[in-house]
Protein backbone atom coordinates (compact mmCIF):
# COMPACT_ATOMS: atom_id res chain seq x y z
CA UNK A 1 0.00 0.00 0.00
CA UNK A 2 1.36 3.47 -0.89
CA UNK A 3 1.66 5.48 2.27
CA UNK A 4 0.66 8.88 0.95
CA UNK A 5 -2.94 9.35 1.28
CA UNK A 6 -5.81 11.79 2.29
CA UNK A 7 -6.98 12.29 5.55
CA UNK A 8 -11.20 12.92 5.99
CA UNK A 9 -12.36 13.89 9.12
CA UNK A 10 -16.16 13.87 8.81
CA UNK A 11 -18.26 10.55 9.70
CA UNK A 12 -21.66 10.82 8.95
CA UNK A 13 -23.16 7.71 10.78
CA UNK A 14 -20.72 6.81 13.84
CA UNK A 15 -19.91 9.39 16.78
CA UNK A 16 -15.71 9.01 15.72
CA UNK A 17 -13.63 11.47 16.76
CA UNK A 18 -10.14 11.00 14.37
CA UNK A 19 -7.03 11.84 17.11
CA UNK A 20 -3.69 12.24 15.06
CA UNK A 21 -0.49 13.00 17.05
CA UNK A 22 0.98 14.88 13.80
CA UNK A 23 2.32 17.90 14.24
CA UNK A 24 1.45 19.09 10.72
CA UNK A 25 3.09 21.10 8.25
CA UNK A 26 5.94 23.44 8.79
CA UNK A 27 5.03 26.90 7.84
CA UNK A 28 8.45 28.93 7.56
CA UNK A 29 8.89 32.38 5.85
CA UNK A 30 12.45 32.35 3.78
CA UNK A 31 13.91 33.07 0.55
CA UNK A 32 13.05 31.40 -2.64
CA UNK A 33 15.98 30.18 -5.33
CA UNK A 34 15.61 34.08 -6.61
CA UNK A 35 16.57 35.47 -3.47
CA UNK A 36 12.99 36.81 -2.80
CA UNK A 37 10.74 35.88 0.21
CA UNK A 38 8.28 33.09 0.01
CA UNK A 39 5.91 31.33 2.13
CA UNK A 40 6.94 27.44 2.33
CA UNK A 41 4.84 24.94 3.29
CA UNK A 42 6.52 21.76 4.32
CA UNK A 43 5.45 18.04 5.57
CA UNK A 44 2.00 16.62 5.73
CA UNK A 45 -1.26 18.60 6.31
CA UNK A 46 -3.15 18.57 9.63
CA UNK A 47 -5.87 20.46 11.57
CA UNK A 48 -4.61 23.40 12.34
CA UNK A 49 -2.01 24.18 9.39
CA UNK A 50 -4.13 26.75 8.23
CA UNK A 51 -4.45 28.79 10.93
CA UNK A 52 -0.94 28.95 10.78
CA UNK A 53 -1.05 29.77 7.11
CA UNK A 54 -2.88 32.64 8.05
CA UNK A 55 -0.82 34.05 10.80
CA UNK A 56 2.46 33.73 8.44
CA UNK A 57 0.56 35.46 5.14
CA UNK A 58 -0.37 38.32 7.84
CA UNK A 59 3.00 38.80 8.64
CA UNK A 60 4.25 38.11 4.88
CA UNK A 61 1.93 41.19 3.99
CA UNK A 62 2.56 43.31 7.11
CA UNK A 63 6.25 42.69 6.40
CA UNK A 64 7.14 42.25 2.81
CA UNK A 65 7.25 45.49 1.11
CA UNK A 66 6.19 45.00 -2.71
CA UNK A 67 6.04 41.08 -2.84
CA UNK A 68 2.87 39.44 -3.97
CA UNK A 69 1.77 36.61 -1.30
CA UNK A 70 3.34 33.16 -2.93
CA UNK A 71 3.95 29.90 -1.32
CA UNK A 72 6.27 26.91 -2.22
CA UNK A 73 4.50 23.51 -1.44
CA UNK A 74 6.10 20.11 -0.15
CA UNK A 75 3.98 17.88 1.05
CA UNK A 76 2.85 14.28 0.63
CA UNK A 77 -0.84 15.31 1.63
CA UNK A 78 -2.93 15.23 4.80
CA UNK A 79 -6.12 16.53 5.78
CA UNK A 80 -8.53 16.84 3.07
CA UNK A 81 -10.89 19.71 4.86
CA UNK A 82 -7.32 21.93 5.67
CA UNK A 83 -5.97 21.73 2.75
CA UNK A 84 -9.37 22.61 1.06
CA UNK A 85 -9.33 25.27 3.32
CA UNK A 86 -6.03 26.33 2.54
CA UNK A 87 -6.90 26.34 -1.22
CA UNK A 88 -9.56 28.58 -1.02
CA UNK A 89 -7.75 31.12 0.64
CA UNK A 90 -5.01 30.94 -2.12
CA UNK A 91 -7.76 31.60 -4.43
CA UNK A 92 -9.51 34.51 -2.39
CA UNK A 93 -6.23 36.27 -1.55
CA UNK A 94 -5.06 35.99 -5.55
CA UNK A 95 -1.92 34.03 -4.34
CA UNK A 96 0.70 32.30 -6.66
CA UNK A 97 1.68 29.09 -5.77
CA UNK A 98 4.97 26.48 -6.44
CA UNK A 99 6.20 23.21 -6.47
CA UNK A 100 9.43 23.35 -7.60
CA UNK A 101 11.01 20.12 -8.04
CA UNK A 102 15.33 19.12 -7.47
CA UNK A 103 17.97 18.50 -9.71
CA UNK A 104 20.29 16.20 -8.95
CA UNK A 105 23.61 16.17 -9.66
CA UNK A 106 26.85 13.03 -9.35
CA UNK A 107 29.63 14.74 -7.56
CA UNK A 108 31.50 14.02 -10.52
CA UNK A 109 29.95 15.88 -12.61
CA UNK A 110 30.97 19.55 -14.52
CA UNK A 111 27.83 20.87 -12.91
CA UNK A 112 27.87 19.36 -9.43
CA UNK A 113 31.54 20.92 -9.56
CA UNK A 114 30.26 24.31 -10.93
CA UNK A 115 28.15 24.60 -7.80
CA UNK A 116 30.60 23.68 -5.66
CA UNK A 117 33.26 25.82 -6.49
CA UNK A 118 30.80 28.79 -7.14
CA UNK A 119 28.89 28.25 -3.20
CA UNK A 120 32.76 28.19 -1.79
CA UNK A 121 33.65 31.31 -3.25
CA UNK A 122 30.39 32.84 -2.45
CA UNK A 123 29.77 33.73 -5.79
CA UNK A 124 26.37 32.20 -5.60
CA UNK A 125 23.30 34.08 -3.74
CA UNK A 126 22.44 32.32 -0.75
CA UNK A 127 19.18 30.55 -1.85
CA UNK A 128 19.96 30.12 -5.19
CA UNK A 129 21.34 25.95 -5.13
CA UNK A 130 18.59 25.22 -2.43
CA UNK A 131 16.80 22.97 -5.25
CA UNK A 132 19.74 20.87 -6.21
CA UNK A 133 20.90 17.56 -4.29
CA UNK A 134 24.51 16.38 -5.06
CA UNK A 135 24.93 13.00 -4.61
CA UNK A 136 27.75 10.38 -4.79
CA UNK A 137 28.36 6.45 -5.31
CA UNK A 138 28.41 6.09 -1.18
CA UNK A 139 25.58 8.68 -0.32
CA UNK A 140 22.75 8.42 -3.50
CA UNK A 141 19.57 9.61 -3.39
CA UNK A 142 16.48 8.34 -1.91
CA UNK A 143 13.11 8.90 -2.36
CA UNK A 144 13.18 11.34 0.95
CA UNK A 145 14.94 13.66 -1.58
CA UNK A 146 11.75 14.06 -3.98
CA UNK A 147 10.37 17.29 -3.84
CA UNK A 148 6.38 16.67 -3.91
CA UNK A 149 2.75 17.47 -4.32
CA UNK A 150 0.68 14.19 -3.73
CA UNK A 151 -2.70 13.68 -2.80
CA UNK A 152 -4.45 16.88 -0.42
CA UNK A 153 -1.25 18.98 -1.45
CA UNK A 154 -3.16 18.98 -4.97
CA UNK A 155 -6.16 20.84 -4.06
CA UNK A 156 -4.23 23.15 -1.96
CA UNK A 157 -1.96 23.78 -5.25
CA UNK A 158 -4.99 24.38 -8.01
CA UNK A 159 -6.07 27.07 -5.69
CA UNK A 160 -3.50 29.45 -6.45
CA UNK A 161 -4.61 31.75 -9.58
CA UNK A 162 -0.61 31.56 -10.61
CA UNK A 163 0.84 28.22 -10.49
CA UNK A 164 4.43 27.13 -11.86
CA UNK A 165 5.01 22.86 -11.48
CA UNK A 166 8.65 21.59 -12.49
CA UNK A 167 9.69 17.93 -11.51
CA UNK A 168 12.44 16.29 -10.10
CA UNK A 169 15.49 15.14 -12.54
CA UNK A 170 18.21 13.94 -12.66
CA UNK A 171 20.62 16.19 -14.36
CA UNK A 172 23.02 15.61 -17.20
CA UNK A 173 27.09 15.84 -16.88
CA UNK A 174 26.90 19.99 -17.72
CA UNK A 175 23.99 20.09 -14.79
CA UNK A 176 21.38 21.01 -17.28
CA UNK A 177 18.22 19.24 -17.65
CA UNK A 178 17.80 17.44 -21.20
CA UNK A 179 15.17 14.76 -23.02
CA UNK A 180 17.41 12.13 -21.55
CA UNK A 181 17.27 13.16 -18.32
CA UNK A 182 15.53 10.66 -15.67
CA UNK A 183 12.42 12.50 -14.27
CA UNK A 184 11.04 12.21 -11.05
CA UNK A 185 7.43 13.58 -11.00
CA UNK A 186 6.39 16.22 -8.46
CA UNK A 187 2.50 15.79 -8.61
CA UNK A 188 0.58 12.70 -7.35
CA UNK A 189 -3.10 11.95 -7.86
CA UNK A 190 -5.30 9.13 -6.47
CA UNK A 191 -8.61 9.63 -4.89
CA UNK A 192 -9.33 10.66 -1.33
CA UNK A 193 -10.18 8.17 1.79
CA UNK A 194 -10.50 7.84 5.40
CA UNK A 195 -8.16 6.44 7.78
CA UNK A 196 -8.76 2.81 6.96
CA UNK A 197 -8.79 1.82 10.99
CA UNK A 198 -12.19 3.66 11.15
CA UNK A 199 -13.49 3.36 8.11
CA UNK A 200 -13.37 -0.22 8.75
CA UNK A 201 -15.78 0.13 11.54
CA UNK A 202 -18.72 0.85 9.01
CA UNK A 203 -21.33 -1.15 7.64
CA UNK A 204 -21.03 -1.51 3.72
CA UNK A 205 -23.91 1.01 4.07
CA UNK A 206 -22.44 3.62 6.10
CA UNK A 207 -19.66 3.17 4.10
CA UNK A 208 -21.43 4.41 0.89
CA UNK A 209 -23.13 7.14 2.74
CA UNK A 210 -20.08 8.45 4.29
CA UNK A 211 -17.71 8.17 0.87
CA UNK A 212 -20.78 10.00 -1.09
CA UNK A 213 -20.13 12.82 1.07
CA UNK A 214 -16.33 13.05 1.16
CA UNK A 215 -16.46 12.57 -2.67
CA UNK A 216 -18.93 15.19 -2.95
CA UNK A 217 -16.53 17.81 -1.29
CA UNK A 218 -13.71 17.18 -3.04
CA UNK A 219 -15.83 17.48 -6.46
CA UNK A 220 -17.33 20.34 -5.36
CA UNK A 221 -14.23 22.17 -4.20
CA UNK A 222 -12.32 21.20 -7.68
CA UNK A 223 -14.97 22.20 -9.74
CA UNK A 224 -15.14 25.77 -7.70
CA UNK A 225 -11.39 25.41 -8.70
CA UNK A 226 -12.13 25.90 -12.60
CA UNK A 227 -10.51 22.17 -12.70
CA UNK A 228 -11.38 20.58 -15.70
CA UNK A 229 -13.82 17.03 -15.90
CA UNK A 230 -10.75 14.84 -16.81
CA UNK A 231 -8.67 15.90 -13.75
CA UNK A 232 -11.53 15.10 -11.47
CA UNK A 233 -11.91 11.60 -13.30
CA UNK A 234 -8.60 10.96 -13.05
CA UNK A 235 -8.21 11.53 -9.32
CA UNK A 236 -11.19 8.98 -8.49
CA UNK A 237 -10.18 6.54 -10.55
CA UNK A 238 -6.89 5.65 -8.74
CA UNK A 239 -7.48 3.67 -5.79
CA UNK A 240 -5.89 5.31 -2.20
CA UNK A 241 -3.64 2.63 -2.33
CA UNK A 242 -2.31 3.84 -5.34
CA UNK A 243 -0.41 7.16 -6.81
CA UNK A 244 -0.87 8.59 -10.80
CA UNK A 245 2.52 10.34 -11.10
CA UNK A 246 2.12 12.92 -13.60
CA UNK A 247 4.69 14.53 -15.15
CA UNK A 248 4.55 18.21 -15.01
CA UNK A 249 4.33 18.50 -19.24
CA UNK A 250 0.92 16.54 -19.00
CA UNK A 251 -0.33 18.09 -15.83
CA UNK A 252 -0.34 21.56 -16.93
CA UNK A 253 -2.57 20.71 -19.53
CA UNK A 254 -4.77 19.96 -16.65
CA UNK A 255 -4.77 23.17 -14.81
CA UNK A 256 -5.16 27.09 -15.65
CA UNK A 257 -1.43 28.32 -15.37
CA UNK A 258 -3.29 31.78 -14.63
CA UNK A 259 -6.86 31.52 -13.74
CA UNK A 260 -8.55 33.52 -16.57
CA UNK A 261 -10.96 35.75 -14.46
CA UNK A 262 -7.24 37.13 -12.05
CA UNK A 263 -5.78 37.61 -15.65
CA UNK A 264 -8.59 39.81 -17.14
CA UNK A 265 -8.45 41.24 -14.33
CA UNK A 266 -4.76 42.47 -14.24
CA UNK A 267 -4.96 43.43 -17.95
CA UNK A 268 -8.53 45.51 -17.40
CA UNK A 269 -5.99 47.54 -14.04
CA UNK A 270 -3.76 47.73 -16.27
CA UNK A 271 -4.59 48.09 -19.98
CA UNK A 272 -2.66 50.74 -21.54
CA UNK A 273 0.76 49.38 -19.84
CA UNK A 274 0.07 45.79 -20.90
CA UNK A 275 -1.56 46.56 -24.27
CA UNK A 276 1.24 49.30 -25.31
CA UNK A 277 4.56 47.64 -27.24
CA UNK A 278 8.06 48.88 -26.24
CA UNK A 279 9.34 47.81 -28.95
CA UNK A 280 7.70 48.74 -32.97
CA UNK A 281 8.10 45.92 -35.30
CA UNK A 282 11.94 47.16 -37.19
CA UNK A 283 13.18 47.74 -32.67
CA UNK A 284 11.93 44.09 -32.39
CA UNK A 285 13.19 42.48 -34.90
CA UNK A 286 16.39 43.98 -34.41
CA UNK A 287 16.21 43.31 -30.60
CA UNK A 288 15.98 39.34 -31.06
CA UNK A 289 19.01 39.50 -33.84
CA UNK A 290 21.13 41.23 -31.31
CA UNK A 291 20.11 39.07 -28.21
CA UNK A 292 20.91 35.75 -30.11
CA UNK A 293 24.39 36.83 -30.61
CA UNK A 294 24.47 38.18 -27.05
CA UNK A 295 23.88 34.09 -25.75
CA UNK A 296 25.64 32.74 -28.16
CA UNK A 297 28.53 34.64 -26.60
CA UNK A 298 27.99 33.61 -23.57
CA UNK A 299 28.22 30.13 -24.17
CA UNK A 300 31.17 30.38 -25.79
CA UNK A 301 32.39 32.44 -22.58
CA UNK A 302 30.97 29.17 -20.27
CA UNK A 303 32.96 26.82 -22.57
CA UNK A 304 36.44 28.42 -22.05
CA UNK A 305 35.95 30.00 -25.85
CA UNK A 306 35.51 33.58 -24.63
CA UNK A 307 38.93 34.89 -26.08
CA UNK A 308 38.67 33.06 -29.42
CA UNK A 309 37.55 34.66 -32.70
CA UNK A 310 34.38 32.18 -32.55
CA UNK A 311 32.99 35.28 -30.70
CA UNK A 312 30.92 37.39 -32.88
CA UNK A 313 30.89 41.08 -32.78
CA UNK A 314 27.94 43.50 -32.41
CA UNK A 315 26.65 46.63 -32.02
CA UNK A 316 26.66 46.72 -28.02
CA UNK A 317 25.52 50.11 -28.13
CA UNK A 318 21.96 49.50 -29.29
CA UNK A 319 21.23 46.39 -27.94
CA UNK A 320 21.57 48.03 -24.61
CA UNK A 321 19.29 50.89 -25.84
CA UNK A 322 16.85 48.36 -26.57
CA UNK A 323 16.97 46.00 -23.72
CA UNK A 324 16.55 48.91 -21.49
CA UNK A 325 13.44 50.26 -23.29
CA UNK A 326 11.74 46.86 -23.09
CA UNK A 327 12.48 46.19 -19.54
CA UNK A 328 11.57 49.75 -18.44
CA UNK A 329 7.91 49.16 -20.33
CA UNK A 330 7.83 45.45 -18.49
CA UNK A 331 8.88 47.15 -14.77
CA UNK A 332 5.81 49.20 -15.11
CA UNK A 333 3.45 46.86 -16.23
CA UNK A 334 4.76 44.69 -13.52
CA UNK A 335 4.70 46.94 -10.92
CA UNK A 336 0.75 47.98 -11.65
CA UNK A 337 0.09 44.18 -11.56
CA UNK A 338 1.98 44.43 -7.84
CA UNK A 339 0.59 46.71 -6.73
CA UNK A 340 -3.58 45.63 -7.34
CA UNK A 341 -2.59 42.43 -6.66
CA UNK A 342 -0.92 43.40 -2.90
CA UNK A 343 -3.69 45.94 -2.41
CA UNK A 344 -6.43 43.26 -2.63
CA UNK A 345 -4.39 40.88 -0.45
CA UNK A 346 -4.47 43.51 2.10
CA UNK A 347 -7.95 44.04 1.79
CA UNK A 348 -8.77 40.26 2.22
CA UNK A 349 -6.61 39.33 5.15
CA UNK A 350 -8.44 41.56 7.54
CA UNK A 351 -11.25 39.19 6.80
CA UNK A 352 -9.15 36.36 8.11
CA UNK A 353 -7.90 37.80 11.37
Amino acid sequence: MHKYKWIISIILVLPVILITTAQGAEVKLENNIFSSPSIFITGPIEKGDYKKVIAKSDYFIKNMEGVQLNFILNSSGGNVEEAIKIGRFFRESLSQVYVWGNSFMHESSEGAKFVIQNSAKHWTKKNQHQNTIIYSDTNPITPDNYKKCYSACVLMFLGGVSKQISDNYFAESSGAKSSRSKVIPVIGLHRPYFIPSEYAKFSINQAKQNYAKLESLVRQYLKEMNSPQSLIDRMFNKASNEIDLVKDKEFRTLFHIKEPYYEEWIIAKCETISHKPALNKSELSKYKILASIVIENERKNIKGEGYSTKIKKYDKKLYTKLRKKLYSNNNIHEKCVISNTIDHQRKIMIKHL
